[in-house]
């Protein structure tokens, strides 16, 4: 098109018979148009990547207008649509060879676009990939970093048309987020059961301690709030193993259990949770079964079990004769062990009540201070009952 307005008068002198000259022109008058008009747009949005614009400002104002600048130039051309109008052609060579830089600009933001939307997909994903780690994670912080680093490389004109841009944004973009699916499946790997540690969790909860102790739930003085934590949190190690690489490249998040670092600080692999709450309920089994024992043992308790019907009896000490609670803990030895020790009363203390008590006054304290208070304390909490019914139990 160009070509053909730096020589306008070789077209007016041939004007009658070159009509499709004109025609040729108004073609490449719309084409270039269409295309303006897409840069401007594009350019007034900002380009926006990584959270941010490109264009802005009066960098983007300015560019803006030069654009407008070209359209209005291109508009002009409209009008010049037969071989008669093209005869009085009011631009100069010199006039005409003006507008090359500004069309170069369109190529320019035409490069720049291309290469936004072409990384986009990428930036997208990191920049949810960011949110998704824990802050302290030294990943986010590194993307952060090139984030800067690209978004400077891309606002720098010089750079817009350059043939290695694309390939130099992607291939950083890419090994971020080999890195990122590489860190995020190590931590999925640390907060989620495994198959054959899920098969642990089940036999856990099916185990023949914890139906025991449910069983013996019902009896006020056991610390039952205990066994309800060790339940809460077995609950919460949840199974996660169907998750790869392959899995993670489309979004950052496992597709299976939606697991989100950020939201679920990891203090202890969910494998060495595991391993504790195997080691807790066999500690809760043993304190529990002691716990009885004693109580059951005690003068009181036995005063009333000599009251009770020969099976009750029967029951009850053929547990403290083996010293370990019967396989299946049934109903009738629930209720038989809870009407023994009726009569007991539990007295439920929080920690925090008796960490008041022993500093109240002051601290530091001396040896006998100390006994005082945590002595008053007890009366306190114990007072109008009968001391050797009591049972003193503290609510971690």
């Amino acid at each position: 098109m160009f070509q053909l307005l730096e020589l306008p008068t070789g077209l007016i002198k041939d004007a009658n018979q070159h009509i499709s000259a004109v025609e040729q022109l108004q073609k490449l008058v719309a084409a270039e148009l269409d295309r303006l008009v897409l840069a401007r747009q594009k350019a007034q949005e900002g380009l926006p990547i990584w959270e941010a614009n490109l264009l802005e400002g009066q960098v983007k104002a300015d560019l803006v207008g030069r654009l407008d600048t070209h359209k209005s130039f291109l508009e002009s051309l409209q009008t010049y649509n037969t071989p008669g109008k093209l005869r009085n052609f009011r631009y100069s060579v010199d006039q005409v060879k003006a507008q090359t830089p500004v069309r170069a600009l369109v190529s320019d933001v035409e490069a720049l676009a291309e290469v936004v939307a072409a990384i986009q997909p990428s930036t997208a994903y990191l920049g949810i990939a960011v949110a998704v780690l824990p802050a302290d994670h030294e990943w986010p912080r590194e993307v952060q970093a090139i984030q800067k680093q690209q978004l400077a490389l891309m606002r720098d004109s010089k750079n817009w048309r350059q043939p290695t841009l694309h390939a130099s944004l992607s291939g950083t973009l890419e090994n971020f987020k080999s890195e990122y699916i590489q860190a995020y499946l190590e931590l999925h790997r640390r907060a989620r059961l495994n198959a054959a540690e899920d098969d642990r969790k089940k036999k856990l909860m099916g185990d023949a301690r914890h139906k025991q102790l449910t069983a013996l739930a019902a009896i006020d003085f056991l610390p039952v709030a205990d066994l309800h934590t060790w339940e809460k949190d077995l609950a919460q190690l949840r199974p996660c193993y169907a998750v790869g690489a392959s899995d993670l490249r489309e979004h950052p998040i496992c597709p299976n259990c939606g697991y989100r670092p950020v939201e679920e600080p990891l203090k202890v692999p969910a494998q060495v949770t595991l391993d504790k709450m195997e080691e807790t309920l066999g500690q809760l089994h043993a304190d529990w079964t002691q716990a009885l024992v004693a109580n059951l043992s005690q003068e009181a308790t036995q005063a009333n079990i000599a009251l009770m019907t020969e099976g009750q009896r029967k029951l009850i000490y053929g547990f403290l004769d083996a010293g370990a609670l019967p396989d299946k803990v049934s109903y009738e030895f629930a209720e038989t062990v809870k009407e023994a020790l009726t009569g007991l009363e539990r007295v439920a203390v929080p920690p925090e009540d008796i960490l008041m008590a022993l500093t109240q006054g002051g601290m530091p304290c001396t040896v006998q201070e100390l006994l005082s208070r945590f002595r008053g304390f007890v009366e306190k909490r114990t007072e109008g009952k009968d001391p050797n019914k009591v049972r003193i139990v503290v609510e971690w």
